[in-house]
């Protein structure tokens, strides 16, 4: 490292949920299959714990509105998956304050990462109320999983 740079702050993103996280209407009273996966994650001293919700099923679009999808997680900043391709996510969010927005980038774009083997450079996640966007590309490292921080 060249003298007087500094090394990218990082995020540590915990995946809670060991399973696919797989939710049938008959435990969730929605209309269609979920899935859902709870992650923590770590900025400094600072952690929240982030619940990211997606369709189950092709074509992987959620029909229940978001309300609806977030009652069932009321602990938790709830983002939903509106659209989910290679290299990019759309997300709406319960998490406003951009520290919010921020976890709730990563925690999205790591378990494309890690769940869906999305591969690709970065990855893009924008929020569709406001365009907001953060290119991430989460990293599997000493034992955990790892997203530097925009500067």
């Amino acid at each position: 490292m060249a003298t007087g740079m500094t090394a990218p702050r990082r995020c540590r993103v915990d995946i809670v949920t060991t399973d696919q996280g797989i939710l049938a209407p008959d435990a969730t009273g929605l209309g269609e299959v979920i899935q859902a996966a709870r992650v923590v994650v770590a900025v400094d001293a600072d952690s929240t714990s982030h619940v990211v919700v997606r369709a189950a099923t092709p074509p992987f679009l959620l029909d229940s509105d978001d309300d609806s999808v977030r009652k069932l997680f009321p602990d938790a900043i709830v983002s939903l998956v509106h659209a989910d391709v290679p290299g990019q996510a759309t997300i709406s969010c319960s998490g406003v304050s951009a520290a919010e927005q921020l976890g709730a980038a990563a925690a999205v774009a790591t378990l494309k990462r890690s769940w869906g083997w999305d591969e690709s450079p970065t990855i893009r996640i924008t929020f569709e109320a406001g365009g907001r966007e953060f290119r991430l590309a989460p990293v599997f490292d000493d034992h955990a999983w790892w997203v530097d921080l925009p500067a």
